[in-house]
């Protein structure tokens, strides 16, 4: 045998390693998404009813994102409008959160989920009147109804506020 054939010459082992190699990528290409182990959650719409009870009451509609930020953490970004009654005026009102929530069952092995959390919240009426508080809340994931999540939430941040929102069914995670 001359040199440049000793060279083209696969040796068994080696084909076996590639033969498995290739065996390996085809099911893991084939495999259902539900069963890749690296999933990465994508942001998701929150939409949001607000009602905080203190010195001036307050309602408001708000839209806004929920992003994973680990397997624990969801950051909840929200913005709305809204109203508020002030000395027997009805007045606009606009709010304003960034939460981070810890969530107590981010794998769904349960029907609900529940979570807890902390982060600000901007409160704005008549103008440039806008006024920072520490939020802390709780709330609860209901069952998932069509691809939504509708969910309850009560907690501190300008007064006592409770909330009713729905927010779009991330695939694996809360």
């Amino acid at each position: 045998m001359n040199a440049h054939a000793r060279n083209c010459v696969i040796e068994p082992r080696t084909c076996r390693s590639t033969s498995l190699l290739a065996a390996a990528l085809c099911i893991t290409l084939s495999a259902p998404v539900s069963l890749r182990a690296q999933q990465h959650p994508v942001t998701v719409p929150e939409l949001r009813l607000d009602a905080t009870s203190a010195r001036i009451p307050r309602l408001e509609l708000s839209g806004g994102a929920v992003i994973p930020v680990g397997i624990y953490v969801r950051l909840a970004l929200s913005a709305g409008a809204g109203v508020t009654r002030q000395s027997g005026l009805i007045r606009p009102a606009g709010r304003a959160d960034a939460i981070a929530r810890f969530e107590l069952d981010p794998l769904k092995q349960h029907t609900r989920g529940a979570w807890i959390g902390g982060g600000l919240s901007l409160l704005g009426r008549d103008g440039p009147h806008v006024r920072a508080y520490l939020a802390l809340v709780a709330g609860v994931e209901l069952h998932q109804r069509a691809g939504w999540v509708p969910s309850i939430e009560a907690g501190l941040g300008g007064g006592a506020r409770v909330s009713v929102g729905v927010h779009r069914a991330m695939q694996l995670w809360r």
